[in-house]
This record gives C-alpha cells, structure tokens and sequence, in this order.
C-alpha cells in the first residue's frame, strides 16, 4: 500500500515537472518571438524594407504559431482577422470574447450607433443652445436670418446649460403622455388614399376638463424651447379647443395654399435634383388629397427660395407669399410644409397598422423670448389662432393615430405664421426617412386638415 502511494507521487511529481518545463518553454518562445518582432520592426523602419533576417524571422514566427494552438487551445479559436501577434494582444482578445463591453475601447470591434431617447433629448438641448445663442448675438434678426437645419455633428462641442438639460428631460420624458394609454385600436374600414388605409373611428376622445391647468397641458402636448415661455394667456384649453377652424368660404375659389420655405428638402432615397421626390412632391401629394378626397381648392405655389441663400429663405418667401395672398383673397389656410434634420442614426417612423410612416410634427412660433418678452419687430396678430389650429390637428392626430406626431414645438420667433389666422408650419418627417415613410404620412395629415377644416370628428 505504501508503495503504491509512493508510486503515484511519484507520477503526480513527473507531470508537475513536465507542465512546468512546457510552460517555461513556451513563456522562452513567446519572449524570443516578441524580441525577435520588435527588433526586426526596428531594423525595418530604419531600412526602409525588410530586413536580411527575413527568412529566420518567418521560420520563428510559424514555429510560434504552431506552438501557441498545439499548446494554448485560446489561439486556435482566435478571429482569423485579428490574429495576436505577441501576448499582450492575445490576452486582451481573450478578455474582449469574455467582457463585450471592452470592444467599445479595444481595436478589435467596431461600434454601432443605436438609437435612444437620450439621441433625442441631445437633438432637443442642441435645439435650445442654439437659438439662445442666435437671438444674443443678433437681437434685431429677422426672420429669414435664423434658421438653418442642423444635425448635431455639425454644432460647436460645447455642452447646453445644466438648467436646460433638465427643463428639457422633463418635457421630453412627458411627451406624447396624454395618449399613451390603454386603448383600443379604432374600426378600420377599406377607404384606401395612396398606401395607407385610413381610420374612421378614434382609438379613444379627449377628456378636456383633465388640462384645465397650464402644467397639464403642456405634459400633454408641448415642447417648450426654454428661450421661449408657455403661458396661460396663450395656451388656454377653452380657446385652443373652442376655436372654429372650418373654412368659411366654398371651393369655387381658393381656399388652400401650401408652399415649401426650403424647397430643396429631401429624403434619405430621393432622386439627387429631382424635386417631386422630396418635400415639395410631398406637398404635391398632400394638395392632390385635399382637393381629390376633401373637395378644398388648393394652390400648391413651389418657388424657391434657398437656392442661394438658405439662411435668408423666410425674408425671400414673404413677398412672394404676400402677392399670392393679394391675388386670391379667398385663401383662408397658410400651410408651410417642411422636412426636419436630425442625427442620422435618428428615424422618425411610426408603425401605423403595419406600414412604417413618418411622424410629423407641428411648429408654432410665439415671437417672444425670455431675454426681450415680446418680439416687436416680429409682430404676429394671429398668434392664438395659429395655436389653436395645430392644437387642434394635434388632437386630432393623436386621436385617431397615436404616436404619429411628435408633440407641438413652441420656439421664440415668429417663422412666417403672420399671413393669416389659419397659418401652419409642418415639419414632415426627417433626411433619414424614406419617401414610402413619409407618402404613408401624408393622407393622415390630409384627412385630419380635411376633419378640422370642415368641422367634422
């Protein structure tokens, strides 16, 4: 018995001993092999081509590789792009495969962009940052002189005012809250405009007596820009929904007039100069509804005016939207359809009964900001009937297809909404989206025009 316990000491000892020989040898190789590497990248630099050792270095460097996956199995599995060539990097692909994390810091993966709400509380801060700084630098601009679409890669690095992040959070975190709740889908009936079959029930009706306060309602329904202010006076939910938006003339004449302040807006597959593939054959589509489905006499106008100067295009547009309105009196709705910017790992798509659709968004501007109050030189008498229009093709929206707006912007300046009562800016979708994406939004915003300006729900 003694012996035999001897025995397989002894053979324990031998196969400790022949490990720690194996494992010295290979840790010799693999230093001779780094060394050798080392030295011969040197001798390359300096030369200027490879060195006259070339043909040992090759012959140590295949003995290392077959060492190192006879002997250490992790090579043998190593990704054939990324083969390490000492052991540093093998060590490090090895904690890499374990810890997926480490590709964010490590030059063996590549990182992804993915969308999240925090991309779009970034667009939302950048927004705010940035008219902060054009209305202190320039005061007296005027309208024409402050917008140019952005995306966030083309701002300064600089951070937005902690204040405002959280200002922002908050309205960001609430929007849409006011139909984000459990309801069931409306009846669907076989009324076909384009590719999009449109409802005739609503998923659910406004309870109105729940945004009698200001708090409530903006929760429900606005973005505020923080260089702006929401107050009572002008978001009062008796004014926004008691307001009588039905056209008051008949389509013998005129009744409708949309046109595109930046006409050269398209879409992430539109045809490069080819117009009627961007927003301004969205427009197009958009008049064709409201007169073929609705019965409204609508005049599509498609001048340009940020062909030289972008920055400039509302001052460009409004003469020619003021002659237009002086030859066709009748017109009683303004509407301004535009296409947004954003990041391009942004898609702005909602799934509405299985067809991806570009959500859109209503814009109003109340010519007043925090630092000046109110914005004499950007005068707009129609302020609250502007509110109250797209208040209304908001709630309409969202009642019959919730979550294909993306809440009501409220910004400081005035964005030629002073023509008429009836005035709307539209913004319709972003540069990622596809022109199927935003062709499937556009019966929905010609059939909530279509309810809102005829009075019927």
């Amino acid at each position: 018995m003694r012996m035999r316990e001897i025995s397989i000491q002894t053979g324990r000892s031998k196969r400790a001993k022949v490990c720690l020989i194996v494992l010295l040898l290979l840790l010799f190789l693999l230093a001779v092999s780094n060394i050798v590497h080392d030295t011969a990248g040197e001798r390359t630099n300096v030369s200027g081509g490879e060195s006259r050792e070339g043909f040992g270095i090759a012959f140590l460097e295949s003995v290392r590789d077959r060492v190192y996956r006879s002997l250490v199995p992790l090579y043998a599995f190593a990704d054939e792009k990324y083969l390490p060539e000492n052991a540093g990097q093998l060590l490090l692909q090895a904690a890499c495969g374990e810890m997926p994390i480490l590709l964010q810091i490590g030059e063996y993966g590549e990182t992804k962009n993915t969308e999240s709400r925090s991309t779009y509380e970034e667009l939302i801060a950048w927004e705010i940052e940035r008219e902060r700084s054009m209305l202190a630098e320039n005061p007296a601009a005027e309208d024409g002189e402050e917008e140019t679409y952005w995306s966030v890669q083309d701002l300064p690095p600089a951070a937005p005012n902690p204040a405002d992040t959280q200002l922002v959070n908050e309205l960001v975190l609430s929007e849409n809250q006011a139909y984000a709740r459990e309801t069931q889908q409306g009846n669907i009936v076989e009324t076909m405009s384009g590719s999009i079959i449109l409802r005739t029930v609503p998923s659910f009706t406004y309870d109105w007596t729940q945004y009698q306060e200001l708090e409530d309602l903006v929760k429900g329904f606005y973005i505020v820009d923080p260089t702006t202010t929401a107050t009572a006076e002008r978001l009062n939910i008796a004014e926004l929904t008691g307001a009588d938006m039905t056209l008051q003339g008949d389509a013998e004449n005129p009744q409708i007039l949309i046109y595109h302040t930046h006409s050269l807006e398209a879409y992430a597959d539109s045809t490069e100069g080819d117009l009627s593939t961007g927003v301004v054959g969205a427009g197009e589509y958009l008049a064709q509804l409201l007169r073929t489905q609705y019965g409204f006499n609508v005049i599509h106008h498609t001048g340009q005016y940020d062909v030289e100067n972008r920055d400039r295009a509302y001052s460009c547009a409004e003469p020619a939207i003021r002659q237009i309105l002086e030859e066709n009196p009748t017109i009683e709705v303004v509407i301004d359809l535009h296409r947004d910017a954003v990041k391009e790992d942004v898609r702005l798509v909602a799934d509405i009964d299985g067809r991806p659709t570009a959500k859109f968004m209503f814009f109003n501007g109340l010519s007043y900001n925090n630092t000046q109050g109110n914005i004499d030189y950007l005068y707009n008498p129609y302020i609250k009937d502007n509110l109250a229009f797209s208040f209304q093709a908001q709630a309409l929206a969202n009642e019959y297809y919730p979550g294909v707006t993306r809440g009501i912007y409220l910004r400081a300046l005035r964005y030629n909404m002073h023509f008429c009562p009836k005035s709307m800016l539209i913004e319709l979708g972003a540069q990622t989206n596809t022109c199927e994406e935003v062709w499937n939004a556009v019966p929905i915003i010609a059939q909530i025009l279509g309810m809102e300006l005829s009075g019927a729900r």
